[in-house]
């Protein structure tokens, strides 16, 4: 029998969604980045330099397999079975695995590679957009931006944390994992209350009857952007594929990726190797994430009162005459530029691609359909990381590097306007 609900379930299931996504995926991927630091440079580690960056070949490597599987998972199954499976393994990982990775470069790479994508991937962006897509469609950019600002708080108070507990523990960096392995274990708690769908308690999307348009019955409702909430004409993965627009939209988070990685690849070594120090760019990092935070503000208040894809020209318009004006590094303010309009690709980067195609292709299959496009644009801009480093080492600076990403940003921009084009043509067939 199912129980059933007098108040609507949707936010209560948004603010579980991003304490899920905080306390599992993002605790354990900013602790990995203090303590496998510090493990590398213990006395006893037997990890070599060359496992330790063959971890994140790895993680690439799942994260791109994992995408469409989480997606294909949370429409079949739904979301709630993927943040138990994530957030389990993630306490396995967080208690057990690390107990015999110092001396272990298989176990090593089996916990920080695989287990952590799994993890992170299971209590992930595309897990959560699901969930966003299933249970709301006027508010559905709010919420998107909503979940992703457990990033931003991991991203502050998680490396304070790891290493208090790391000093406390007497330098043992073991004891940060056993922090994320409880949080875990909150997470799995939790989970245990998600609930995938309004239809498995009675409800609707929204709260409302009339959410669902006229494909069953229902009654149309306003939205002030194009939302394709008709149930007679929701997309599958297949029928997505087949449309130019689809592929047009992927070209666009393709060219987003890329200006989102290049804020951590090759980030501070830029600044560093112009002559800035530490002392000068940590400050930087700190504001950057107040940045983050604005900005996801913002959308929450706008992502759903203003066209997402006219958004997102703005965003790489931005980010582009960022990177341009930061490539020949010579002063303090380009630093500030750099990782100003970085944060924001990087926010938007999480936050909106899933809004953009839930209000396209419609709710139904979404997880599927993200899952590709997340799996496909992190494959095609991934070897741009390499790329950075290749155009360093022939030319002594990244200076090139940067000019090519924000002819990146320039390029996205002219496939945004493109995209514009087609989605009016897209609305005029679907109200045909």
């Amino acid at each position: 029998m199912k129980k059933t609900y007098t108040k609507f379930q949707g936010w209560n299931i948004v603010i579980l969604s991003t304490l899920i996504m905080t306390f599992v995926g993002n605790f354990q991927s900013n602790v990995h980045t203090v303590a496998n630091g510090i493990m590398m440079a213990s006395p006893g580690n037997t990890i070599s330099q060359v496992t330790h960056g063959f971890v994140w070949t790895v993680v690439i490597a799942a994260g791109v397999v994992l995408g469409p599987v989480a997606g294909y998972l949370s429409d079949k199954i739904g979301a709630k079975a993927l943040y138990i499976t994530g957030s389990v393994v993630s306490v396995i990982g967080g208690f057990v695995l690390v107990q015999f990775q110092p001396n272990n470069g298989f176990i090593y790479v089996l916990n920080c590679g695989i287990v952590y994508s799994i993890a992170f991937m299971f209590t992930g962006s595309v897990t959560g957009q699901t969930l966003v897509n299933n249970w709301l469609f006027k508010l559905r950019g709010r919420a998107s931006a909503l979940i992703n600002t457990g990033t931003v708080f991991a991203g502050v108070v998680t490396p304070i944390i790891a290493n208090a507990i790391i000093n406390r523990a007497g330098g043992d960096w073991k004891a940060a994992y056993y922090f994320y392995g409880a949080t875990s274990i909150v997470g799995v708690v939790m989970a245990l209350f998600l609930i995938n769908k309004p239809s498995d308690i009675g409800q609707y999307p929204d709260g409302n009857p009339s959410a669902l348009a006229q494909g069953e019955g229902g009654q149309s409702v306003t939205y002030k952007v194009y939302k394709n909430v008709d149930l007679t004409k929701q997309y599958t993965l297949a029928s997505a594929l087949k449309t130019p627009f689809f592929w047009l939209l992927l070209a666009v988070f393709i060219g987003l990726q890329a200006l989102s990685s290049f804020l951590m690849s090759p980030g501070t070594l830029m600044f560093l190797e112009a002559g800035f120090d530490m002392s000068q760019i940590s400050p930087v990092l700190s504001i950057r994430q107040v940045i983050r935070l604005v900005f996801l503000l913002l959308m929450m208040k706008y992502m759903d009162r203003i066209e997402p894809l006219k958004l997102l020209g703005i965003i790489c318009g931005c980010t582009a005459l960022g990177y341009f004006l930061s490539a020949n590094l010579h002063a303090y303010w380009q630093v500030f530029a750099f990782y100003a309009v970085g944060s924001i690709a990087n926010s938007t980067c999480l936050s909106m691609p899933g809004v953009i195609l839930g209000n396209i292709y419609g709710y139904k299959h979404i997880g599927k359909i993200y899952g590709f496009v997340y799996a496909v644009a992190a494959l095609v801009s991934s070897p741009l990381s390499t790329l950075n480093g290749v155009i360093r080492q022939s030319t002594g600076s990244y200076m090139i590097a940067s000019y090519l990403h924000a002819g990146i940003g320039v390029a996205t921009v002219f496939l945004i306007l493109g995209s514009l084009v087609m989605l009016k043509r897209e609305i005029a067939r679907m109200s045909a």
